[in-house]
């Protein structure tokens, strides 16, 4: 069984991030080379049978992307988690239609924890006058306030394939570099909630997950606990919210020693990493993955269409 991710970057977001290698005019031709390529790529996956997780499908690319898979006979579970800014772009799996779905899952990350109600106490409300505004809690807890309003989806089905069951679950993690206590929440929800509604099963969970192995929260996502420091500084006293007592089993990538995914230009510098995975719990064996053998070329250009590559692995049930 073959498991695919792909961040197919959003037909809005072209124009105004990543910078295109080399620059050219935003054409009606420029466009329609560039759908022709994700395409293509689509369609390689698709003569495999392959299961394909897609990130930032925009409304107007959704369309063309349908009609090539209903024309090779896959089905399409799509969700959308953005506004017009980026083309109402969202979360999709595409799945051959002789695969057996006994569930579909669409979840907002956010709702998968209580928000407690902050007050600001009078004894709040003196300190901040006393410190002429320094310990303004409202200000202090701001990033915690705008968590709770976050769009993001996750997408999930349940396939039966050869009489077993198990997931298959796909998420883009907002691009909260600058703040771990964004990325800790969403990452932590998004692995709970696949946890929760798995009961037991094995599962995979692909995706954008802007987050590199090296980062200090990266174990959040492979072993369900991290430093959670972060957290204790982001978070009101009122919320006890922490990932890690339901998250019990451990996942691996079925990618991992994958040189990039993820290769661009941000501002003024270039950006290389492996922020896209494809995790799989104990229940899989892993038996060949993409290796990437791109030449050292920032994306997106004349043969890649996103600032993302498209991976993959070969995974069966042991």
């Amino acid at each position: 069984m073959k498991i695919v991710t792909f961040n197919i970057l959003s037909k809005k977001l072209v124009v105004k991030y990543p910078p295109y290698n080399p620059p050219r005019e935003f054409t009606p031709e420029f466009h329609e080379k560039r759908l022709l390529l994700i395409q293509e790529k689509l369609l390689k996956h698709i003569k495999s049978g392959a299961i394909i997780c897609l990130q930032e499908v925009d409304a107007e690319t959704s369309f063309p992307i349908q009609k090539i898979l209903k024309e090779n006979n896959y089905d399409f579970y799509y969700h959308p988690y953005a506004g017009e800014p980026t083309g109402y772009m969202g979360i999709a799996i595409c799945v051959p239609s002789n695969v057996i779905i006994r569930s579909l899952d669409r979840f907002q990350l956010a709702e998968g924890k209580k928000w407690p109600k902050f007050k600001v106490s009078l004894w709040r409300r003196i300190l901040n006058r006393m410190t002429f505004g320094f310990l303004n809690y409202t200000k202090m807890y701001q990033n915690w306030f705008k968590y709770q309003f976050n769009k993001q989806f996750q997408l999930s089905i349940q396939v039966e394939k050869d009489g077993k069951l198990f997931w298959v679950s796909t998420v883009h993690i907002p691009a909260d570099f600058k703040m771990p206590s964004s990325m800790i929440t969403y990452i932590g929800l998004a692995r709970q909630h696949i946890e929760s509604i798995s009961n037991g099963l094995p599962y995979v969970l692909g995706g954008d997950f802007n987050t590199e192995p090296k980062t200090p929260y990266f174990p959040i996502i492979t072993d369900g606990t991290c430093d959670y420091s972060t957290l204790d500084k982001d978070y009101p006293p009122e919320d006890k919210w922490r990932p890690s007592s339901s998250l019990v089993r451990k996942l691996k990538s079925a990618v991992e020693g994958i040189k990039w995914t993820d290769f661009t230009v941000t501002g003024k510098s270039t950006y290389k990493g492996v922020i896209d995975h494809i995790l799989v719990t104990e229940e899989f064996k892993v038996l060949s993955y993409s290796k990437n053998e791109l030449p050292e070329i920032t994306c997106p250009n004349d043969t890649e269409p996103s600032d993302h590559i498209d991976i993959w692995a070969e995974i069966a049930l042991k």
